[in-house]
């Protein structure tokens, strides 16, 4: 037998609220791309000591999101899938690797 696919990485979804996401990703759900966090242009925010322009989750909002380059648009959510999501509901440990050996 085959065995499934091992749980998404840390970096290519998030759990829970994203909180603690630490990927690359760099553009919202619309596409837009994200304002690098070390600025304050085009919107003035308080968070310059995260990493390039990356989605985040600094203050518990319900998804990793970022601040837009879009002047009209000041945030949005990011285009993160949930790890939910990617491994067909399953979490954590019953999400592992099995290995079934046949005799």
């Amino acid at each position: 037998a085959e065995a499934p696919p091992p749980p998404p990485g840390p970096d290519e979804c998030y759990r829970g609220s994203g909180a603690d996401y630490a990927g690359t990703v760099a553009t919202t759900r619309t596409g837009r791309q994200c304002q690098q966090w070390a600025s304050d242009w085009p919107h003035q925010h308080r968070w310059q000591d995260l990493p390039a322009n990356h989605c985040r989750n600094p203050d518990a909002d319900t998804a990793p999101w970022c601040y837009t380059t879009d002047p009209a648009v000041r945030f949005e959510l990011c285009d993160v899938p949930r790890c939910d999501d990617l491994a067909g509901g399953a979490t954590g440990a019953s999400a592992a690797s099995v290995l079934v050996v046949v005799l």
